[in-house]
């Protein structure tokens, strides 16, 4: 039986989008800082810009795009 403090915590948590800054994608994730710059120009990967530098990237979508390299290509090492 589940308990109701947990699933309404889980659909909070579901009900708002996944923002993380790119010091937070580079640790989800095994690549480095050159290797998400080279997948945002190609289209890869999909961010959002705030501001001139900064960089913020939507998690769930991230997931998603790297799910699509890996069945297009095979892996995820660009």
């Amino acid at each position: 039986m589940h308990d109701i403090a947990s699933t309404t915590i889980q659909s909070q948590q579901e009900a708002r989008p996944e923002i993380i800054t790119e010091a937070e994608l580079l640790r989800r994730l095994p690549v480095c800082k050159r290797t998400l710059h080279n997948w945002r120009i190609v289209g890869i990967l999909p961010f959002i810009k705030a501001g001139k530098k900064r960089v913020l990237y939507h998690w769930p979508s991230v997931m998603g795009a790297m799910l699509r390299m890996q069945r297009e290509r095979g892996c995820v090492n660009g």
